[in-house]
Formats: structure tokens, C-alpha cells, sequence
């Protein structure tokens, strides 16, 4: 299953308040949120609040994304760190590949040339052979019906089974700031979130 919603919140003062966070301090890795405190009315800090209202949001839409608790990451690029790898989301804890249940991308930002999310819709499987080349990534994307290719915009939601391997193309040009995407991964386990210091 892939979704793709544009609009998704109402409220656009909750995706600026966030963009205008994450752009000024980069990538950010917030501890594990089990589901009792994303739906608590009261949270560690304005950041934490925010982002479970937005998880409040896609459990209420599509509730077989709720699960027992939630990986939560941003991802800042531009034109210096304009990429992300092939890759699933997985427990990085865990031997071998464990994916989550699913993913959900939102995108927070400014309009950017290229950055779009391309999915490989084969799913992991244990010979799979993920692509440490990106322009290799790109190239297939861009001509096998395997693949998926999602548009970087304003107020989008993308959600996918974790099972699903996908990268972020790189960007050409970041035209009114950087490429800014929360990403949720529900998981009907905790898992020890792995912090890049």
C-alpha cells in the first residue's frame, strides 16, 4: 500500500511552526513516542506536541497506522546535503533487516527542484540488494515500472509499508529554502531509537 494525500493538515501554522524549527537546526531524531503519549494532551516540549498532533492526524484518517509507539525523525536537505540513501526503515537494533509497520512522509517545506521520494515497490526480501549509487537509484526510478516517484510538496503526505526500499533523489536547486520532511514510523513494538550525534 501507497497513499498519497496533498492538503493533509488544515492548520498550515502547525507544518510552518516546524519548518521554520528544523530549518534553523538541521536533521533532528526525537526519542521513541509510544501511542499513550502521542495522545496525552500534555508533552515534553512545543516540538513533541506538534508532532503528535500531526500523528493524531493520520491515525484518525488511516488507523491501521497506529501502532504501539513511533520513530520519529526530520530530515533537512539542500544543495550541500542534497540526498538520502537507499534504505528501509527498519530497528537498527535488531538482527538482520526488520522494517516498521509503516512509514509516513510529510513535507514541510519550501518548493525545491528534484528531492523526490522514489519507492521501490518489489519489497525487501532477503536477497535484496540495496543500491549504494544514487544516480544508479535515479536511473532505474526513472525506467522500471518497479519504482515510484513522489514529488517534493508543501502539505503532502506519503505513506507506505516500511517493507518498501526508497531514496531521495538529489536536489538541483533549492529554490525558497530547504527540502524539510517529518517521518514517522509506527511500530507495534518499542524499539531503541539510534540518535546520529
Amino acid at each position: 500500500m501507497i497513499t498519497i494525500h496533498d492538503n493533509f493538515v488544515r492548520k498550515t501554522e502547525i507544518i510552518d511552526s516546524l519548518y521554520q524549527t528544523i530549518e534553523a537546526i538541521g536533521d533532528l531524531q526525537l526519542d521513541f513516542m509510544p501511542h499513550s503519549y502521542v495522545i496525552k494532551p500534555k508533552h515534553k516540549n512545543e516540538l513533541e506536541a506538534r508532532v503528535a498532533q500531526i500523528i493524531r492526524f493520520i491515525c484518525t484518517e488511516f488507523p491501521r497506522f497506529q501502532g504501539k509507539g513511533y520513530e520519529v525523525w526530520f530530515n533537512s536537505l539542500d544543495e550541500n546535503t542534497n540526498c538520502l540513501d537507499h534504505h528501509v526503515d527498519c530497528d537498527e537494533e535488531s538482527e538482520g533487516v526488520v522494517p516498521a509497520k509503516y512509514t509516513a512522509t510529510f513535507y514541510l517545506g519550501a518548493e525545491v527542484e528534484g528531492g523526490e521520494l522514489v519507492i521501490h515497490t518489489e519489497g525487501y526480501h532477503n536477497n535484496y540488494a540495496f543500491i549504494s549509487d544514487i544516480w544508479e537509484v535515479m536511473d532505474l526510478a526513472r525506467k522500471s515500472s518497479d519504482w515510484l516517484c513522489v514529488n517534493y510538496k508543501y502539505n503532502r503526505l506519503v505513506l507506505f509499508e516500511s517493507q518498501f526500499p526508497h531514496a531521495v533523489l538529489p536536489i538541483r536547486d533549492c529554490k525558497g529554502g530547504k527540502r524539510v520532511s517529518l517521518t514517522i514510523s509506527s511500530w507495534d513494538n518499542p524499539i531503541k531509537v539510534i540518535k546520529n550525534v
